[in-house]
């Protein structure tokens, strides 16, 4: 019926353990290219081509080998809700200040497309702190 529930609700990101393990077998036979363009060995606008091969294999390395998907989903996953508004789902995090910090307004952060809550996780913690 395109009508959205208005209560708020806990919500919970959580990708099944299938996805994830598509994801590590996919960056696990990623085999790279032999290639180079032209421009990736210049100093200047190596970037105009794409990424550059190098700076794509440490980040496929930092997601196979160091990085936990898992601890990132419990972390994004606290304080978090959902709504909606105007027929839209809205997703936020409700921070409550810390108990001796001095209570303030209260402040919506948003973000645009492409964009994440994450972007404001180092000022949640400001925030939260400093009420």
């Amino acid at each position: 019926n395109g009508t959205v529930d208005t209560a708020v609700v806990k919500f919970t990101i959580d990708y099944p353990q299938e996805q994830l393990d598509d994801l590590q077998h996919r960056l696990e036979h990623y085999r790279g290219w032999e290639s180079s363009t032209p421009l990736e060995h210049h100093d200047e606008d190596h970037w105009t081509w794409g990424i550059p091969q190098e700076n794509l294999t440490d980040l496929v390395n930092h997601w196979k080998l160091a990085y936990d998907w898992r601890r990132f989903e419990a972390q994004i996953n606290q304080d978090l809700f959902a709504t909606g508004i105007d027929g839209l789902r809205i997703v936020f995090k409700h921070l409550e200040p810390a108990a001796d910090a001095v209570r303030r307004s209260p402040v919506i952060l948003l973000h645009g497309w492409p964009g994440s809550i994450t972007e404001f996780s180092t000022l949640q913690e400001m925030m939260r702190a400093d009420g």
